[in-house]
């Protein structure tokens, strides 16, 4: 779920399959530039008529967070 990065970005130390800074770095810079097809991680069900999928709202803020805090 958090694991955002392209594998390009991603390091050795945190590869694809696992949350690291780039991670981070590449949500935040996705959510900021309203970036669906990075920042929208939330669960179709979570998704709100306000922020569909297809567009970044507080839901998906909050399921990466979640996510990046459990390490996946």
């Amino acid at each position: 779920l958090a694991d955002v990065a392209s594998d390009s970005t991603d390091t050795t130390r945190t590869p694809s399959g696992g949350v690291g800074a780039e991670d981070l770095e590449a949500f935040v810079n996705g959510f900021i530039a309203d970036n669906a097809a990075i920042a929208d991680v939330a669960s179709d069900s979570t998704d709100t008529v306000y922020t569909p999928n297809g567009s970044v709202g507080a839901e998906d803020l909050e399921a990466f967070v979640n996510g990046f805090i459990l390490g996946c």
